[in-house]
């Protein structure tokens, strides 16, 4: 549906499953927007709906829904095909309808819910699991925790005969108790909260402040009697020229602008704000808007050192991220008893980070429990031992390593080496003791 007098809009009356679109007749290049009005505006093509523009956008669920409205209410933008608020589909938010439900499920809505959260299930944070807000008390989580697990517990399902159902079930039963555990405890929760960070972080993102002054002199400047418009061709409407390379002609536009206007003084300052500006969104986490500040600040200031070292530092920092991201993740997998993604996952970490001893002993520790590749453990395991000496839990795989290729007296060496680092070490005792004896 099309509006020409939108009325005001609420974030949570905005349909998930609606596809947002650009009113017609309207002039996006004229309009008063800031920086992530026009970078949403700029993800809207007519085809995507509301649900998909929260991972589309890297800005998140609620981000999103707040920017649609404020759009909406300039009458900018509006719903084309929505749905009704009163009847969401299950994967829009598939946690809350149970849970909020007014009768029983049936058994072949129960069904659908459970293959819905199955297949979506790597894509929802714990909150989203609970369905909980990220600022939910530990009352609220607890609460919200006893009702999904009550729904879910496999107990309560024992009859159905279709075991690929059940298996479906126990792992979304696993992943409910698993997020309660993260957000009850209150240190768990903050390293989550700060993991969740650090991946919208690694999003992309646009947060720029530009110079109003500059802005003003554009809105101020006569603008050119322009041709009459030509006749649209046949097909859909909307044509919205806001994609990337439009803002990045609106950034050099900008550029030029305060280069004829400024002399080389005023270049420098600019330089210098957004440097500072870069310092601010790394301080953030907010890596991709620094990178784009950094790279304002060498247009303007291109030989400058110290912009130029910031620029790698960012990099180095980019990879980091990377590799925190990728090694929390392979823990999650190998509490998952994922043992595949584990190994995967780690793997990348080390491809970035390739100096990180306690990612080689998690890798070469799975690699040994589960694929018995003693061969590789035991390459692994070395390399950790010498980017960090004096770890008894290294000694001990390395071992285990020797042990699995037959290697008696090198996992006798290495059981007593564990147990000089930690006379308290029983696995080690355990095992040396078995050695002697053979």
């Amino acid at each position: 549906m099309n509006s020409s007098s939108p009325h005001v809009c609420r974030p949570e009356d905005i349909p998930l499953e609606a596809v947002p679109i650009v009113c017609e007749g309207i002039a996006v290049l004229d309009l008063a927007l800031d920086a992530r009005e026009g970078f949403m505006l700029s993800r809207l093509d007519g085809r995507t709906s509301v649900k998909h523009l929260f991972s589309l956008t890297g800005l998140g669920q609620d981000e999103t829904l707040k920017l649609l409205a404020e759009l909406h209410a300039k009458g900018v933008v509006t719903w084309h095909h929505a749905r009704s608020r009163e009847k969401p589909a299950a994967a829009a938010r598939p946690v809350k309808k149970p849970a909020s439900a007014e009768r029983p499920l049936s058994g072949k809505e129960f069904a659908a819910l459970v293959e819905e959260l199955f297949l979506s299930r790597e894509h929802l944070n714990w909150y989203e699991l609970l369905g909980v807000d990220s600022n939910a008390a530990s009352k609220a989580v607890k609460k919200a925790y006893l009702q999904q697990s009550k729904l879910f517990h496999p107990d309560r399902h024992f009859r159905h005969a279709d075991p690929e159902f059940r298996r479906k079930l126990q792992e979304i039963f696993k992943r409910i108790n698993l997020a309660y555990r993260e957000l009850f405890d209150p240190v768990r929760r903050g390293e989550y909260d700060a993991q969740l960070r650090q991946e919208d972080a690694a999003k992309p993102r646009l947060d720029l402040e530009w110079d109003e002054t500059v802005e003003v002199r554009r809105k101020d400047r006569p603008r050119p009697a322009e041709p009459p418009p030509a006749e649209p061709p046949p097909g859909p409407k909307l044509k919205l020229d806001f994609g990337k390379g439009s803002l990045e002609r609106r950034l050099e536009e900008k550029l030029k602008e305060a280069q004829s206007s400024a002399g080389a003084q005023n270049l420098l300052a600019q330089a210098r704000r957004f440097y500072q500006g870069a310092l601010v969104e790394i301080e953030k986490r907010n890596l991709k808007a620094a990178e784009i500040n950094l790279k304002l600040a060498l247009h303007y200031d291109p030989q400058n050192p110290t912009y130029l070292a910031e620029t790698e530092r960012l990099k180095q920092l980019e990879s980091t991220m990377q590799a925190e991201i990728a090694f929390k993740q392979g823990q999650e997998a190998e509490e998952f008893q994922d043992y595949s993604k584990a190994i995967r996952l780690y793997g990348e970490a080390l491809k970035i980070n390739p100096e990180n001893p306690q990612g080689l002993y998690r890798l070469a520790k799975v690699v040994l429990e589960h694929q018995h590749n003693y061969e590789r453990t035991r390459v692994l395991v070395l390399r950790a031992i010498d980017l960090k000496k004096g770890d008894a839990d290294f000694h001990f795989l390395l071992g285990q390593a020797y042990q699995g290729l037959s290697q008696k007296q090198p996992a006798i060496i290495q059981m007593e080496k564990a147990l000089e680092l930690n006379p308290k070490h029983k696995q080690a005792a355990k095992e040396l003791k078995a050695l002697r004896k053979k």
